[in-house]
């Protein structure tokens, strides 16, 4: 036999034990199509988008949540836009961890008063019709290192849209579609509406105001 008849017998072979080996492999299982529809409504196949940016200083800076030193919970950091260059730690794990607490807040909004120095932190959130806005709010005073949660003896994720007024001494909120006003120095809190039930809001909006017109908080 010459040498060009041995290659081919040897090829031959070859191919031979490969479709040997191929052929014993167990066939994987065919995904039948109630699978394939199971799947879709699983949200497997949805968007992942990252979250938006937070942005500081009109949009001189923006934050970050950052692991803190220790690796216990996560900072609150300010990083400046154009450098991207770490500007400092506005809220700490520790600050953002209430008295008695084992972990930090999870934040899922931020308010600034003006100067920067008070900060309101929605957490604990429900969804209202679209969008999770009923939860829990906790007022920060940089300067005196301070957390407070609001809203007295409100039980749990019953606050909506709590904002400043203008010098940051005061929060308004609804609770129950009802508006109110808490003193941040004295803790004093005023009822300002009395007729708020399941047919009358104050302060929000209604499914079709939401949907049609994008309102949401309807009070300043």
């Amino acid at each position: 036999m010459n040498q060009h008849a041995l290659r081919r017998l040897a090829l031959i072979s070859i191919l031979v034990l490969q479709a040997v080996s191929f052929a014993q492999q167990p066939a994987p299982a065919p995904e039948t199509a109630k699978d394939t529809i199971s799947r879709i409504f699983t949200g497997e196949f949805s968007q992942r988008f990252p979250p938006p940016p937070r942005w500081f200083d009109g949009g001189q800076s923006y934050l970050t949540m950052e692991p803190a030193a220790g690796g216990h919970g996560r900072d609150l950091v300010k990083h400046d836009t154009a450098t991207g260059r770490k500007q400092e730690v506005l809220l700490s794990a520790a600050q953002l961890t209430p008295e008695g607490a084992k972990e930090p807040l999870q934040i899922a909004g931020l308010s600034w008063s003006k100067d920067n120095q008070r900060v309101l932190i929605f957490t604990n959130t429900r969804r209202v019709w679209r969008t999770n806005s009923r939860g829990d709010y906790w007022f920060f005073d940089r300067a005196a290192g301070k957390l407070k949660k609001l809203g007295g003896d409100a039980p749990e994720a019953g606050l909506m849209y709590a904002k400043f007024n203008p010098d940051a001494t005061r929060v308004a909120y609804v609770r129950s579609n009802d508006i109110y006003v808490e003193d941040l120095a004295s803790g004093a809190i005023q009822r300002i509406t009395r007729d708020g039930s399941d047919l009358v809001i104050n302060g929000g909006s209604d499914w079709v105001n939401e949907e049609e017109l994008d309102l949401h908080d309807c009070f300043r």
